[in-house]
């Protein structure tokens, strides 16, 4: 599973930000280390949650991931 702001495939530990996006620990603190504009709303570590989750869950947010990305890349409308 990887999320568009770091594209790196989703690995315990997970943390949730305050818009429901889900990243690695990792990345989050690498992305504060390096001061980059990924991900902006993320100013702090207490700015996320560390979420429990499983390889099944994991897949779960991909298939659901997915399915927003492409309704809102794609402008699709439902009649």
């Amino acid at each position: 599973t990887n999320y568009y702001h770091f594209q790196e495939p989703l690995n315990p530990p997970v943390v949730i930000c305050n818009k429901g996006f889900l990243y690695n620990k990792e990345a989050v603190i690498n992305k504060l280390l390096s001061k980059s504009k990924t991900a902006p709303h993320i100013k702090k570590l207490s700015d996320v949650f560390q979420v429990k989750v499983s390889n099944i869950h994991l897949d779960y947010f991909h298939h659901l991931y997915l399915f927003i990305y492409f309704f809102f890349t794609l402008n699709i409308s439902i009649n």
